[in-house]
């Protein structure tokens, strides 16, 4: 399989995920829960479909179909980092609890030790733009796992 056949299954791929997303998305109404389940899963959804069209556009990038400058580059995989290891688990966790009636909302202890790794995904996330924290991308756009990496494996874990 050519590079171009490979990018071509790829996109097609994420072309269909993106399709059922929203057809989940548009179709998520008042009846699947109260307003703020709703809310949060929408949010949620959009999250994912907002990872998928940045997985997107640095996987044409690293399959040279199109070429990106390097600050954009950083600030798509700070972006797709942060909603993949910080985002999407904390509002995951969110869902669930609302949808199965725990009340992680009742006690501010649990809610602000489930909020403390999102802050830290987002800082170490955005700073590695300038910083290479999380990562680093050369001057030929070749993606290097930073100092701090294991922090986009490890917080996902702890904060579910």
């Amino acid at each position: 399989m050519t590079e171009l056949e490979y990018l071509i299954v790829y996109l097609e791929v994420n072309a269909l995920a993106f399709i059922f997303l929203s057809i989940i998305l548009f179709n998520v109404n008042h009846d699947f829960g109260s307003d703020l389940e709703v809310n949060i899963f929408k949010i949620f959804l959009l999250s994912l479909i907002i990872a998928l069209i940045v997985d997107c556009l640095t996987h044409a990038h690293y399959r040279h179909a199109i070429s990106l400058p390097i600050p954009v580059l950083k600030t798509l995989y700070s972006t797709h980092m942060f909603i993949m290891a910080g985002l999407m688990p904390l509002l995951w966790l969110l869902f669930a609890e609302l949808r199965l009636g725990f009340s992680i909302f009742k006690k501010h202890f649990h809610l602000t030790a489930i909020i403390i790794p999102v802050v830290i995904i987002f800082i170490c996330a955005y700073g590695s733009i300038w910083f290479n924290l999380l990562y680093s991308i050369d001057s030929t756009g070749t993606y290097h796992r930073g100092p701090y990496g294991f922090i986009k494996i490890l917080f996902p874990i702890l904060s579910s």
